[in-house]
């Protein structure tokens, strides 16, 4: 899924600066590509390390959106997958500062985490899970964040476009047991999506990138109507649905075997089963 559609969107007024943000972990090669680019200027928010280039890289587009190279980045192929664009006001280098701070989170445990708010398809379940005052941070220099959903739909999110930004002290934010809790629980289709693509390869789901997602939704919400909210248990319902079919727990089969289990888990059921009678769910291959 390409980006060109967040392009329309872009506010071409000579009050704020365009950048782009990329996970250089979804877009492998993307340095070597635009450094020597003179429309942009690069900057890792990782600083000098051993990830520099698989983390999160801001790119400052001095012709705002009618850069050529931002029209170039939104177009290549799986863009959606690594490419946000943002507008914002004030000093740049402020900007790159606070961005790398919400890089780093801190947990109500006292462990610290990088917040990869930086890919696409986490930023708005990052946003959704702050609290307002955590959001009125986080956002205050942006006027405006574009991005493609996992339903291949432009959204974004707006924030206060401070001209004065008044964030000098960068403050790292802490979330709570809950939140990070409800963090996963947002994540987990991203998370089992591609984990299930490592293990079994891409071509697995046999469906579009929109398509996937969607699927991978509505089974996560069958499994979740069933009681399964491990996250293995939920890894092998999406396997099995894959296998058998979306509806493959409406099956005589499946549902007797169901009802039968004794609190083990799918995966205990699963693995107790004769494979034969697996054949009951419906396979289709």
């Amino acid at each position: 899924m390409r980006c060109t559609s967040l392009l329309p969107l872009l506010d071409f007024g000579t009050d704020f600066s365009t950048y782009s943000l990329l996970d250089g972990a979804q877009a492998p090669g993307i340095w070597d590509a635009l450094r020597r680019d003179e429309e942009i200027e690069i900057y890792p928010l990782l600083g000098d390390s051993d990830v520099t280039l698989v983390g999160p890289i801001l790119v400052f587009h001095k012709m705002g959106p009618a850069c050529r190279t931002l029209s170039s980045m939104a177009e290549a192929d799986s863009s959606s997958f690594y490419l946000s664009i943002l507008q914002a006001h004030g000093n740049k280098d402020l900007l790159i500062a606070h961005l790398t701070t919400l890089t780093q989170v801190s947990h109500a445990d006292g462990s610290q985490w990088i917040m990869r708010y930086y890919d696409p398809r986490v930023l708005p379940h990052w946003a959704g899970v702050l609290n307002s005052s955590q959001r009125a941070l986080a956002l205050s220099p942006i006027r405006a964040w574009h991005y493609m959903t996992a339903d291949c739909s432009p959204e974004r999110i707006t924030g206060e476009g401070s001209q004065q930004l008044a964030f000098g002290h960068f403050e790292q934010i802490c979330l709570s047991e809950e939140q990070s809790v409800e963090l996963l629980c947002r994540c987990a289709p991203l998370m089992l999506m591609s984990i299930i693509s490592q293990e079994r390869g891409g071509d697995i789901w046999c469906r579009g990138e929109c398509e996937r997602s969607e699927f991978v939704h509505q089974v996560l919400a069958n499994a979740k109507n069933l009681g399964i909210i491990e996250f293995s248990d939920q890894k092998t319902f999406i396997l099995l649905a894959l296998a058998y079919g979306e509806n493959f727990h409406e099956s005589a089969a499946f549902l007797e075997m169901w009802k039968a289990e004794s609190g083990g888990g799918l995966n205990a059921m699963i693995l107790k089963m004769p494979s034969q009678l697996l054949s009951g769910f419906g396979l289709n291959k």
